[in-house]
């Protein structure tokens, strides 16, 4: 199990399917997700997700979600540590 970090105004977790909604309403938000290649759409959005959560699984590490707990907007995601391309060819 990936653990979540909590505190009195922000969560921070690994994203899981129940995220869309915050994925979809970043991502589809120019201002918001302009640092991240946006806006993009709905399946580019669901894509990208499937992507941070298949990251967990195919590495053993990933995106982390930093949400703001009042209104449960996905503020950023970030991934700690280096990240390298561990494909086998």
């Amino acid at each position: 199990m990936i653990p979540a970090i909590e505190t009195n105004r922000l969560r921070l977790f690994a994203p899981n399917k129940d995220a869309f909604e915050m994925y979809k309403k970043f991502y589809t938000d120019g201002s918001a997700s302009k640092m991240y290649g946006g806006p993009i759409g709905l399946e580019q959005a669901w894509a990208r997700l499937k992507a941070d959560v298949g990251s967990w699984y195919l590495s053993g590490f990933g995106v982390w979600v930093i949400q703001l707990k009042s209104n449960d907007t996905m503020l950023v995601h970030v991934v700690f540590g280096k990240v390298k391309n561990d494909q086998k060819n």
